[in-house]
C-alpha cells in the first residue's frame, strides 16, 4: 500500500491479523498525519485487540467498601457549634433566632458533654413550657456515625435517620444530616453509583445478547439514533461495539424485554413495571448529578435520593449475581 503525500511516498506493508508494519523511507511532518489516520482507518476495518482496560474488573465492587478513605462523611459534615441544655424550656430554645435554620440541635448536659438530639420539628409541636429532655432524642447507635465511615453508608438510611452525630474516636466533633445530601462531595458518590449500575447492565446485554439481537427490543426512532452515534464513535474510533453507542435509556428497555425479569426478578416482588418507574428515576437522579442539577432540594427529594441509591443497590446485587 502507498500513501501519497506532497513531497514523498510514504510505504505501508500490512498484514491481517497484525498491526501494520510501516517502512518508512523519508517522512515529513505532513506524512506523519497522513499515517495516523491510515492507521486509525485500518484498525477500524480490522478486528485488533482493544488496548485499554475493560471498565470492570474483578475488583470493581470493592470501591464503594473503600469509599470510606477516599470520601468519609467527615467531608460533609459541620462542627458542633450550637447546642442547648437539656434543662432548657422548649419556648427558650424556639425564640433563639440561632436555631431558626437547624432542623436538629444538639442536646448537652451540665458537663457540656453531647448526650442527644433535638429535633426542632418535634418541638415545635409541643408544649412550649415542655423541657428539652421531654422531647429529646437520647443518644443511640442509629444517630451516631464514624468520621471515617464513607459518605454513601450515609446515603443509604439517610432518610429513615436524617441527623447524625459525627464521632471521632470516642468524642462527638461534628454533624450530618440530610440537607448535606446537596453538596458537591456527594455527587461522585452517586455518580459512580449509577456508572457501575450501567456499567453491569451493559455487560448483562453483551452477555444476553451475544450478537447484537438487543438493538430489536429498541424503537424505530432509538435505532435511527444509535446507528448514527455508532458511526461517529466507529469513525474515531471511540467505542468497543454498536451497545457502546446507547443511552442509559436504551439500555433499561432492553432489560426490562430481557430474561432477567422472567429468571432473576420472578420470585421478588419488582415487576417490570416498577422496575421501569424505578429505572426512570435512577437516570433523572443520574442526569441532575451530571449536570449540577437540584437532586435533593427539598427534605422530600433528598429521602427520595436514599430510597434510590437503595434500589441501586439492590439492582447491581442482582446484575453481579449474573456475571
Amino acid at each position: 500500500m502507498w500513501i501519497n503525500s506532497e513531497l514523498y511516498f510514504v510505504k505501508v506493508s500490512y498484514q491481517r491479523g497484525d498491526l501494520a508494519t510501516l517502512i518508512i523511507d523519508k517522512i515529513i511532518s505532513k506524512s506523519v498525519m497522513t499515517l495516523m489516520i491510515t492507521f486509525v482507518k485500518l484498525n477500524q476495518m480490522n478486528n485488533i485487540n482493544i488496548w485499554s482496560s475493560k471498565p470492570l474488573s474483578g475488583n470493581s465492587s470493592k470501591i464503594f467498601t473503600s469509599m470510606g478513605g477516599l470520601l468519609p462523611i467527615s467531608l460533609i459534615s459541620v462542627d458542633v457549634l450550637k447546642t442547648c441544655n437539656i434543662d432548657d424550656s422548649l419556648e427558650v430554645v424556639l425564640k433563639q433566632a440561632q436555631f431558626e435554620n437547624f432542623d436538629h440541635i444538639p442536646v448537652v448536659c451540665s458537663q457540656e458533654i453531647i448526650i442527644g438530639l433535638l429535633d426542632m420539628k418535634k418541638a415545635k409541636a409541643r408544649d412550649a413550657s415542655e423541657e428539652v429532655r421531654e422531647v429529646m432524642e437520647h443518644l443511640r447507635q442509629s444517630i451516631l456515625i464514624s468520621s471515617n465511615a464513607s459518605i454513601l453508608s450515609f446515603i443509604e438510611t439517610a432518610d429513615e435517620n436524617p441527623c447524625r452525630l459525627v464521632l471521632d474516636g470516642t468524642k462527638i466533633t461534628g454533624i450530618v444530616t440530610i440537607s448535606d445530601l446537596q453538596k458537591l462531595e456527594v455527587r461522585p458518590v452517586l455518580f459512580s453509583l449509577i456508572t457501575y449500575l450501567e456499567l453491569l447492565m451493559a455487560e448483562f446485554i453483551r452477555q444476553e445478547f451475544p450478537n447484537e439481537e438487543w438493538i430489536e427490543r429498541l424503537s424505530p426512532c432509538r435505532k435511527a439514533s444509535v446507528n448514527q452515534e455508532w458511526e461517529k464513535l466507529r469513525q474515531n474510533n471511540m467505542a468497543i461495539d454498536m451497545l457502546s453507542a446507547t443511552q442509559f435509556c436504551d439500555k433499561r428497555t432492553i432489560l426490562l424485554k430481557s430474561n432477567l425479569f422472567t429468571s432473576k426478578l420472578s420470585s421478588t416482588s419488582t415487576s417490570k413495571n416498577i422496575a421501569k418507574d424505578i429505572f426512570e428515576k435512577i437516570e433523572k437522579l443520574r442526569d441532575s448529578v451530571a449536570h449540577a442539577g437540584d437532586y435533593a432540594l427539598t427534605e422530600d427529594t433528598a429521602k427520595e435520593v436514599s430510597k434510590i441509591v437503595r434500589d441501586i443497590q439492590k439492582f447491581i446485587e442482582i446484575l453481579e449475581y449474573t456475571k
